[in-house]
Formats: structure tokens, sequence, C-alpha cells
């Protein structure tokens, strides 16, 4: 699922989206350094993996899970 921050109230609906995520993807190209800190903090308190991207494209999307979990 995808989510972009518009304005302080969207946190919450991040929250919502986290906590229902197994692995969270993110994208910091665009990102204020305190929705980063957010989110590595709300995965690093619920145990859920935390995946880096470059950018919100859907190749960089495709590169992570490829490396993170390649189809033997």
């Amino acid at each position: 699922m995808h989510h972009s921050f518009e304005e302080e109230h969207d946190r919450t609906a991040l929250c919502s989206i986290l906590t229902c995520a197994d692995i969270v993807f993110h994208s910091s190209s665009d990102s204020k350094p305190q929705t980063k800190h957010h989110i590595a903090l709300f995965c690093e308190r619920a145990g859920k993996p935390l995946i880096p991207l470059e950018d919100t494209s859907l190749l960089c999307l495709e590169e992570a899970l490829g490396a993170w979990c390649p189809i033997a």
C-alpha cells in the first residue's frame, strides 16, 4: 500500500498502514526528517523490516523486492 504525506494528520493514517504491514519499503528521497525518524522508530519497536528505496519508482521497488526476497 502506498502512502504519501500531505499534512501532519496523515500520521494517523500512516500508523494504521504500518500496523498492518509485514514489511515496510520507504523512499526517503522526498520525506521530511521527522517522517523518516517516525517510520524507523515504528519499525524498530514493532520488529518490522524497513527496506530503504532510492526513490518512489516501480523499478526501485522491483529491485528492492528482488534483492530482499529473490525468486529461486
